[in-house]
């Protein structure tokens, strides 16, 4: 994906890399999720604890 580095008026850009997570990776982000959840955690807190983002 490339995004406008935003510098100037010139149309630069900056290469960003993306990640592909494994599917066993995710399913354990999930579980661990739901877990916390159960325990009283709020979804901001699980989101901070797990490094998720768009």
């Amino acid at each position: 994906m490339r995004i406008p580095s935003g510098r100037g008026t010139a149309p630069e850009t900056l290469d960003v890399k993306r990640t592909r997570h494994s599917a066993e990776h995710i399913v354990s982000n999930l579980r661990e999720a739901d877990a916390m959840l159960t325990t009283g955690w709020s979804v901001a807190q699980i989101v901070r604890a797990l490094g998720v983002r768009e």
